[in-house]
């Protein structure tokens, strides 16, 4: 039983699974699919496939927003350095404060 599909297969991996799901008899049961899912149907890979591709631009867009939050992290630190040199303190309010206005 999948409950998330994000979890479950990533890009074109069901495409590639899904025989060996077949040949060693394992079932799987989605709600997108209405319970079981048909190894043999067309609709049922195609919307395997659909979802491995949202999964897939999901943790791209995830990723981004990671490095972008980092990025602006990095800056952060070392406008609040100022002209002195020395870093920002690691884990200070200002670092979440920063993330957390990224990341909405």
């Amino acid at each position: 039983m999948i409950g998330e599909y994000e979890r479950a297969f990533y890009g074109s991996q069901y495409g590639a699974m899904a025989p060996l799901f077949e040949h060693y008899g394992v079932q799987m049961w989605m709600p997108e699919a209405g319970g079981r899912v048909d190894y043999a149907s067309e609709h049922d890979e195609k919307t395997m496939t659909v979802l491995g591709l949202s999964s897939k631009r999901e943790v791209t867009r995830t990723s981004i927003r990671v490095c972008t939050a980092k990025t602006a992290r990095t800056s952060t630190r070392t406008i609040a350095a100022g002209a002195t040199g020395a870093s920002a303190a690691p884990g200070s309010s200002g670092d979440w404060a920063v993330m957390s206005l990224l990341l909405t």
